[in-house]
């Protein structure tokens, strides 16, 4: 990198410490420390091998030590949110050898003089239009409509951009449940999956699920993640479990949720008739995001991709990986597909034209090798099978030689039937 901003230079130093003071519980972890130690010294961290790394250590959340050096990354990563995006944006850019890519390349330079601000600064010029002369680009102008939405994008590029939605998650037996795109979703370790029985989940999961899918709440991962919901004349932000914030007339207010229960029915006095049950439930489903704020979550295994014609949502889990079409400005067909993640990747490049797979290039390898791997006990077995065969056909032609020798055809016996059992 021939430009190193103040993010990438923090996160740089964050993630080189974390990776050297790694500690591990298991031989996976221990590849992931070793393979990324490996390439911070042999090259410049850059933000695609630092998001490569977060991607990675995300699949190994059964390792504390692991778990403990993505909180120490995604901590600095948090407080510097549209910095790195910009950051990351702009290496995409910088690194496209297309000829297209000229006018981003432009666009890159307009963006680069933000990226030595601090991030209160960066925000506060993009809210100020810094961005206006870039917007041609849609990497930038993607991360500028996240700033005026304050929405958790993980990710934009040039092609997409992509959000993990927002979801109450409820335990039931030995899965989880959650909302995405308004469908309700069921998962355990092996597989996730939809589901139409909401019977199963409690009224409280129903009521913050539709007021979080109303996107009447805003959702910004600063300070462990708070919820927002905003009307003209005040504002409440939830950020801890039982607490949150009421902001009206440029003072803080904080609240219990049961003190916000009082708070919400003295306002609903003040509300029309026409307009107070519909209040009421969106100020009854703050209450409950209130009580439940530890069991929202951003549900990391379902990406929403976002295109210039289309949107649609992916979801992977261990056993499969699927994906559905939301909506789109070029095709009335409705689509969706399963299967490994090559063979989605495959068949949504073919419907939207977008190539995913340098995203999601560990989980394309962890496939071949899979598929290798089971090619190659396909193939041991198939010798194993051929040299039993091989070892019977030499016993029956022993028995028949010595079948007038007591001693050697009960030794030859016993051979066979032990060859017999495997």
């Amino acid at each position: 990198m021939t430009n190193v901003s103040k993010t990438l230079a923090a996160v740089s130093d964050m993630f080189t410490t974390a990776l050297n003071e790694a500690t591990y519980q298991t031989s996976t972890g221990k590849e992931l420390f070793q393979k990324y130690q490996s390439m911070t010294m042999a090259n410049a961290i850059t933000c695609r091998m630092v998001n490569s790394f977060i991607q990675e250590a995300r699949r190994i959340s059964y390792d504390s030590g692991v778990v403990e050096a993505l909180a120490k990354v995604c901590n600095v990563l948090d407080s510097n949110k549209y910095s790195w995006l910009l950051e990351t944006a702009c290496e995409t850019i910088e690194s496209d050898p297309r000829a297209y890519s000229y006018l981003n390349k432009n666009a890159v330079k307009l963006v680069r003089p933000l990226l030595e601000m601090e991030e209160d600064q960066v925000v506060s010029y993009i809210k100020a239009g810094a961005l206006k002369d870039a917007m041609y680009c849609e990497a930038f102008r993607n991360i500028a409509k996240s700033v005026y939405r304050d929405m958790p994008v993980v990710e934009v590029t040039e092609q997409y951009t992509c959000i993990h939605p927002i979801s109450i998650v409820e335990k039931i037996d030995d899965e989880v449940y959650f909302v995405a795109g308004g469908q309700l979703y069921k998962m355990n370790e092996e597989r996730t999956e939809t589901t139409s029985d909401w019977n199963k989940v409690s009224n409280d999961f129903k009521v913050i699920s539709q007021l979080l899918e109303s996107n009447l709440v805003s959702y910004s991962t600063e300070n462990n993640g708070t919820l927002t919901y905003k009307t003209p004349s005040y504002e409440i932000q939830i950020s801890e479990e039982g607490k949150c914030k009421k902001i009206m007339n440029d003072k803080v207010y904080e609240y219990t949720t049961d003190q916000l229960r009082e708070q919400n029915s003295l306002f609903l006095r003040n509300v029309t008739p026409a307009q107070r049950n519909r209040q009421a439930a969106i100020l009854e489903g703050l209450a409950k995001c209130c009580e439940n704020y530890n069991n929202i979550a951003v549900i990391d295994n379902v990406s929403m991709f976002t295109t210039a014609k289309d949107q649609f949502m992916m979801i992977e889990s261990k056993e499969k990986t699927s994906a559905k079409l939301l909506r789109s400005t070029h095709s009335a067909n409705q689509w969706s597909t399963e299967g490994n993640i090559y063979e989605v990747l495959n068949f949504i490049k073919k419907r939207t034209n977008v190539d995913l797979s340098e995203k999601y290039e560990e989980q394309i390898n962890q496939v071949i090798e899979a598929t290798e791997k089971e090619e190659k006990e396909k193939i041991q077995e198939e010798l194993k099978s051929s040299q039993v065969q091989e070892r019977k056909e030499k016993v029956e032609k022993l028995i028949k030689e010595f079948k007038d020798d007591p001693v050697k055809l009960a030794i030859l016996s016993k051979i066979a039937l032990e060859l017999n059992t495997l």
